[in-house]
């Protein structure tokens, strides 16, 4: 009868719920296991709101605050046919019906509109007609992804007065809709605080300037995060631009070099309040950018310079030290990622280059090197030893090789016979993994290519119990045909505390399948851990 009575007073049911919350949309890029798991999470709430009246409110409150596609919205209108071919209303929209659709729109807060596809234009203007226009379609709405192509425009009646985010995803043809659009949205410009918008290319292979895209004269005074894809150039008025908005916190700008690009020497743009830059370009570009800029607060910085590589020096390096060492002092975050996929050359890269320029970094915390491509020369056990040497704060450090260019996942050669690791000896070395959790007992997560098992392993005996909190460890690679088991025992006394969260949900289909190698080497940790603590009573 307790248990009832909890169950009846609905602020403890929506308690319950928010733990079932399936939180944004995740990206395209995001990992299955973690769209699977939100996916979970939005079935077990629409089961929940079927069980019984007390369970459908808060439920449906939770499930419905996020919705992935505007199409779920049409689908509570009975008349809606969402057939493959067309996607129209197919009779009289009643008051039931209408008190209905407001019934689950007053839920929603944060809505992605995928695409318009065999959308009838009429549907936005009997919407429209029903809802009045002075009232907000969804009125709280606070999170909204839009495309802008030739039908756009009609969905300007789900922006609500005021919005936190806004993402534009500019299509092939949105020109000549934009012009009405801006002026309809420039209003709401003014209580955001967060704005992505994305580029793609237009027919021709030509994009327009961002000063097109965005409202003028520029009034962003609430704006922190601000996100833009595809920018044809970053010239110095931008950067001017840019550095006006007054409360920006979080930038990221992924653009494109012209040849006639003129950057103006001794200018410097402040940006007093930013803490975080992404930027994405060409080396010799993000140099030149960089030189022009200054920080106040900057903490974390991401350098990409992924597909983008046009050089034809063998030595990257004097592309790369000039970004590095323009960098200010004080980040706490720092990723890096370079790629050589526009080249038939191999690229030497010192260790220098890399960890040279940033020895004076002190403070950085969360470090991370992805290198894709034929990217020759790069020692990976420098670069792990050079972590024992600086950064003392450190708490995660990455480092990741590719030879796949055109996979976004990190692919790793795993043929025994691959002379990257043989001839190379690239791979980092247990002793320096070792050294590594001496000097840095701070580190809870290392991601590593993997690890050269061409080298004798030491004892079990002479590896240190440091009972060390590391609790994330990823390898990439492993040979194959190597002492698995003794680098696992070595590595399961050297981190004791390794989170292995769904290591038992790997299925193992054949060990002579080279992509089950790290499956098989994770179960081993797994199977090392849960022993031990068995044996010694420790907690699981």
């Amino acid at each position: 009868m307790a248990a009832a009575r909890a169950l009846a007073c609905e602020d403890i049911l929506v308690d319950v719920f928010e733990n079932l919350a399936p939180g944004s949309k995740l990206p395209v890029e995001a990992p299955s296991l973690l769209v699977a798991a939100r996916k979970r999470r939005q079935k077990t709430l629409a089961r929940c709101a079927r069980v019984c009246r007390a369970f459908s409110g808060p439920a449906l409150q939770v499930l419905w605050r996020v919705i992935d596609d505007v199409m779920h919205l049409f689908r509570i209108l009975p008349p809606f046919a969402n057939a493959s071919s067309d996607k129209i209303l197919t009779g009289r929209i009643t008051e039931q019906d209408w008190a209905r659709f407001q019934q689950y729109a007053l839920h929603i807060q944060e809505l992605v509109v995928v695409a318009f596809d065999n959308l009838d234009s009429h549907i936005w203007t009997i919407v429209a007609h029903w809802n009045g226009a002075r009232r907000p379609l969804l009125p709280r709405l606070r999170r909204l992804e839009l495309p802008v192509d030739e039908k756009a425009p009609h969905t300007t009646i789900l922006v609500p007065p005021a919005l936190d985010h806004l993402g534009l995803h500019m299509r092939s043809g949105y020109k000549t809709c934009w012009s009405f659009m801006k002026e309809t949205l420039k209003p709401k410009f003014k209580s955001l605080r967060s704005l992505s918008v994305f580029q793609e290319t237009m027919f021709g292979g030509s994009r327009h300037p961002v000063s097109d895209l965005i409202p003028r004269p520029l009034n962003l005074p609430q704006l922190q995060i601000l996100q833009l894809h595809g920018v044809p150039s970053l010239t110095p008025s931008l950067l001017r631009t840019l550095s006006s908005i007054p409360c920006l916190r979080d930038l990221k700008i992924d653009y494109d070099v012209e040849e006639n690009t003129v950057y103006e020497d001794g200018v410097r743009y402040p940006f007093l309040s930013l803490e975080t830059l992404a930027l994405s370009s060409d080396l010799s570009s993000l140099a030149k950018v960089l030189s022009m800029v200054s920080f106040a607060e900057l903490r974390s910085v991401t350098i990409d310079a992924q597909s983008r590589c046009r050089t034809l020096d063998s030595d990257i390096s004097t592309h790369l030290v000039p970004v590095l060492s323009t960098l200010p002092p004080g980040l706490r975050y720092l990723h890096v990622a370079l790629a050589c996929i526009r080249c038939d050359v191999g690229h030497s890269l010192t260790l220098d280059a890399l960890a040279g320029p940033l020895h004076s970094q002190q403070e950085l915390e969360d470090v991370s090197f992805r290198f894709r491509g034929f990217l020759g020369g790069i020692h990976m056990d420098e670069m792990l030893l050079a972590a024992t040497e600086s950064w003392p704060d450190l708490t995660s450090y990455e480092l990741a090789f590719s030879f796949n260019e055109d996979d976004v996942q990190l692919e790793y050669p795993q043929s025994a016979d691959s002379p990257w690791y043989e001839e190379d000896g690239s791979l980092p070395r247990i002793a320096t993994v070792i050294k590594l959790a001496e000097c840095r007992p701070r580190l809870r997560q290392l991601h590593l290519p993997g690890i050269d098992l061409c080298v004798d392993l030491p004892s079990l005996t002479f590896v240190p119990a440091l009972n060390h909190r590391l609790r994330s460890l990823d390898l990439s690679f492993l040979q194959k045909s190597r002492p698995l088991f003794e680098l696992a025992l070595i590595l399961d006394k050297l981190f004791p505390n390794l989170d292995l969260t769904g290591t038992e949900d790997f299925a193992v289909v054949s060990s002579e399948d080279p992509d089950t190698t790290i499956d098989m080497f994770r179960m081993m940790l797994l199977a090392l851990q849960v022993g031990r603590r068995r044996t010694h009573g420790l907690e699981l």
